[in-house]
Parts: C-alpha cells; structure tokens; sequence
C-alpha cells in the first residue's frame, strides 16, 4: 500500500490534468470496441478520451493501444 500510495503521488506531480469521461467519450468507446477485435473496455475508453480531447500520443507499456487508429504509442520496455 505504501508504494501505491507514493505511485498515485509521483503520478499526480506528472500529470496535473485529469480528463473527465462523458458520454461522447463511452459513445466513442462503445465504437472502438465495436471495430478493433480484441480492445478491451478500459483501453477504449482511455483512446476515446484522448482522441475526444485531440491527444494521440501515450507512454504505456500496454500493447492493446498499438491498434487503435489515432493513437500511437510511446513503448514503455
């Protein structure tokens, strides 16, 4: 718990922004999931989001992002 707890805080210093997720963004979602075989909900979700917002770019580890159109992703190895 103690390094979760000091993970959740180096990330809230990195990223000061926090995007809200609204309905054009489940919609979106919803549309991802529908076309790409094999994207999990929460990935397209977070790719909807971004996309909604005009973010392309991600750093992750999770390969899941590498076909969803408009995203690319900055590999994490």
């Amino acid at each position: 718990r103690d390094l979760a707890v000091e993970v959740y805080d180096l990330f809230v210093r990195l990223c000061t922004t926090v995007l809200p997720v609204g309905l054009a963004d489940t919609d979106r979602a919803r549309d991802i999931v529908r076309q790409i075989t094999g994207t999990s909900v929460r990935d397209a979700t977070h790719a909807a989001v971004m996309l909604n917002d005009g973010t392309t770019r991600i750093a992750t580890f999770d390969k899941g992002f590498d076909s969803i159109p408009g995203i690319e992703r900055i590999r994490l190895e």
